[in-house]
C-alpha cells in the first residue's frame, strides 16, 4: 500500500484542497440532478438534451463541474462505495466508516485522512440532493392526485 501525505503544510496548500473538496461536492450534486429519473423514468439531463437536440437551445445545467484527472479516483472510489450500500425503504442509507473499512480491506485501498473525509462529504451532498429529490417528486404526485379529484 502506497501512504500519501495528508497534512495541509502550507497555509495556501489547506485552501487548495477545500476548493478540490467543493469541485467533487458539485460534481456529486451536478450529476444526481441531472440523472436521478423523474416519476416518468426520464432524467433532467435527457430532457435538455431532447430540447438541445430539437431547438437547439442549450441549457447551463448539462455543464457540470470539471473533476482535474488528479482526482478522478476520487470520483471512482466514490460510486463503487456508493453502488455498494442499500436504502432502507425511504432513501439511500449514508455511506458508513464500517463500509469504508471494508472496502478498503478487500481492494487493498489505504485512504488519507483527506480521503475519507472527502469521500463522506461527497455522501453527504449525494444524501441532500436525492432527498430533495425524492421530496420534490413526492410532492409532484400528491399534487396531481389533489389536481385528479
Amino acid at each position: 500500500m502506497v501512504k500519501r501525505s495528508s497534512r495541509c503544510f502550507y497555509k495556501w496548500s489547506c485552501k487548495f484542497f477545500r476548493e478540490l473538496e467543493e469541485l467533487l461536492i458539485a460534481r456529486v450534486a451536478a450529476q444526481i440532478a441531472l440523472d436521478t429519473p423523474n416519476d416518468d423514468g426520464v432524467t433532467l439531463r435527457e430532457r435538455l438534451l431532447q430540447v438541445y437536440n430539437s431547438s437547439g437551445a442549450y441549457d447551463q445545467r448539462l455543464d457540470i463541474p470539471f473533476v482535474p484527472r488528479e482526482l478522478e479516483y476520487l470520483m471512482g472510489w466514490f460510486w463503487e462505495l456508493r453502488n455498494a450500500v442499500g436504502g432502507n425503504g425511504f432513501g439511500a442509507n449514508p455511506i458508513s466508516f464500517a463500509e469504508i473499512k471494508a472496502w478498503c480491506d478487500l481492494t487493498d485501498t489505504e485512504l488519507t485522512p483527506w480521503e475519507a473525509s472527502v469521500l463522506r462529504r461527497m455522501d453527504n451532498e449525494f444524501l441532500k440532493v436525492s432527498n430533495k429529490n425524492a421530496r420534490d417528486r413526492s410532492k409532484s404526485l400528491s399534487s396531481n392526485k389533489t389536481r385528479m379529484k
